[in-house]
């Protein structure tokens, strides 16, 4: 059987989160586990002993996500 290709993940750390979030003015990092405590934002996973890492493409989604509610998509 051929091995399925899967698209590489982009890996971001918590900072690239909090930038892209809030844009000119990066969330704190209380909002930010408040809207991942929320299901606004994904959860991380680990890579390595206190490294978390976040999935760029899953961070981007929940954003368009919560633009798709605020216009009722």
């Amino acid at each position: 059987m051929p091995a399925v290709q899967k698209s590489p993940i982009d890996l971001i750390d918590e900072g690239t989160v909090r930038r892209i979030v809030g844009g000119t003015k990066p969330i704190s990092k209380p909002t930010m586990y408040r809207m991942i405590a929320a299901g606004r934002l994904p959860r991380g996973v680990f890579i390595g002993p206190n490294i978390r890492r976040y999935s760029r493409q899953e961070v981007e989604a929940a954003i368009h996500a919560l633009f798709a509610a605020r216009d009722g998509k």
